[in-house]
């Protein structure tokens, strides 16, 4: 597929993110989990992320790369409410579940609030994978972030606290069409 401009105006490693996923074997328009994990872009990976979506109101953390562990912590195994605030945890959950059942991805723009009360703004390019043998639908999502001094404290600890602001999302189309 062509690579959609909402995906180039992101910046290179945006584009070379959807390339990747784009290369990748498909089944029913879309790779799997597998494939993606035996040929990750290692100069990519620390800046992505993998959301489990089981529901409309259920996203577990898979995977964060390295960098986005630096950020924030490690929060692998953890659901939605750990990470975002509020009415944000709910458009997000709700975004996601779309694109797993569209399928299709999407690109938004997010704002994380450090403990200092700072705000740090994170473009993500998130991507839908097939179905996995266990029924469970992911999400692979490759995250903009700033150099390390905007999210580290003075004492080198993580910052970031929360997504304070999400969206709204720009719907890509993986050729399955996008929600109404």
């Amino acid at each position: 597929m062509t690579v959609p401009d909402t995906i180039s105006d992101l910046g290179p490693d945006f584009v070379k993110f959807w390339q990747h996923w784009d290369a990748l074997p498909k089944d029913d328009l879309l790779p799997h989990l597998s494939d993606y994990l035996d040929s990750v872009v290692p100069e990519l990976q620390p800046l992505v992320s993998m959301m489990d979506i089981l529901s409309p109101s259920d996203m577990r953390i898979r995977l964060l790369g390295t960098r986005i562990t630096d950020m924030i912590g490690e929060l692998t195994g953890s659901t939605a409410e750990t990470l975002y605030a509020g009415q944000i945890r709910q458009l997000a959950m709700e975004t996601s579940w779309r694109a797993v059942e569209q399928p299709c991805g999407y690109a938004v723009k997010r704002t994380l609030r450090s403990r200092s009360g700072a705000s740090i703004d994170s473009a993500g390019l998130v991507l839908p994978m097939a179905r996995g043998d266990d029924g469970r639908r992911t999400l692979v999502s490759f995250n903009g972030i700033p150099r390390r001094e905007y999210y580290l404290d003075e004492e080198m600890k993580v910052s970031v606290e929360t997504v304070k602001a999400f969206g709204p999302p720009t719907w890509i189309d993986v050729e399955a069409g996008l929600p109404a």
